[in-house]
């Protein structure tokens, strides 16, 4: 993990009485046979569908399920306990799924594993228009800005095409009121009455947001590099917006490889791993454009 990353966590990590054991193999692992036991096998990774009544246009009041993460030791899952460890909610930004930027199976790049080895019970949430979260209107490709469909030509469209929806999928409002869903399933899940936030880029603005409407249900608040633009309205506009509900992104772009500023920034073996890791949770979208694939992602901005 990197150090900064290391250093947002340590921020839960120096704040919280004693977390418990570091490391808890899986059933079947053996510690003491002198192999060492895998960075991510030693807690579990379990899926759970968080269930709520969409307020964004695109499936305004349909019931939906949002995809939630959750790392845990094992043991420990899916039965509720009023003396848990503290439970962390990590909320992504604007241009990844919450598996790749918190919980990347490669080496010791897990946020969410290095936290759950430490005692904590972790979760990350995928918003609308993210990873398996729904994505209502992000199966047209016509719904792809026409200065991002020429990406699209000839796979999978055979030329550009007007705009079926012409709106983004959702604004503040939707995204907390997503938030305030998962945030409740988890209370009820572990028996707590709080949850502690972690928000990196625009997931800071969504979290500190959550924290300052519901401080009886925020515990502690982390925020790594928060994206804030000062000139934005402080009410979130009516919906539906103007744009287009999905936005696409090249290898290139996602992994922000040309933005890099410093020298030894980027680690190179990490770079097919997270791509790999964001088609996995986009499988429509790494179908669409050239040979290295593009990602999908709701247009939050």
């Amino acid at each position: 993990m990197g150090r900064w990353a290391r250093t947002a966590c340590a921020v839960l990590l120096a704040t919280t009485a004693s977390a418990g054991p570091l490391n808890v193999p899986v059933a079947g692992a053996q510690p003491d046979s002198g192999q060492e036991v895998p960075e991510q096998a030693r807690v579990l990774a379990v899926g759970h569908i968080v269930p709520h009544v969409s307020t964004v246009p695109a499936n305004a009041g349909e019931s939906v399920g949002l995809q939630l993460r959750e790392r845990v030791r094992p043991g420990a899952q899916g039965r509720a306990r009023h003396d848990a460890d503290p439970a962390v909610l990590f909320i992504p930004g604007s241009a990844t799924p919450s598996v790749p930027a918190y919980d990347l199976s490669f080496e010791d790049y897990s946020w969410m594993a290095y936290l759950a080895r430490a005692g904590f019970d972790v979760f990350a949430l995928d918003l609308t228009g993210y990873g398996r979260s729904p994505q209502p209107k992000m199966d047209d490709p016509c719904n792809a800005s026409p200065g991002q469909q020429v990406l699209l030509v000839p796979n999978p469209l055979p030329a550009t095409c007007p705009v079926n929806y012409r709106f983004r999928l959702g604004n503040t409002g939707s995204e907390q009121a997503e938030i305030d869903a998962a945030v409740d399933y988890i209370r009820a899940l572990r028996g707590v009455e709080q949850v502690s936030l972690v928000g990196w880029s625009l997931g800071g603005h969504r979290a500190g947001l959550y924290a300052g409407q519901h401080p009886d249900k925020v515990a502690r608040l982390v925020l790594l590099a928060p994206n804030y633009v000062r000139t934005s309205p402080s009410t979130p506009p009516p919906l539906p917006q103007p744009g287009f509900p999905m936005g696409l992104r090249t290898r290139a772009e996602q992994l922000n490889w040309p933005g890099v500023s410093c020298e030894g920034q980027v680690d190179p073996a990490v770079k097919d791993p997270l791509w790999d890791s964001v088609n996995s949770y986009d499988p429509l979208g790494a179908s669409w454009g050239p040979l290295e694939a593009l990602g999908r992602r709701s247009r939050p901005e």
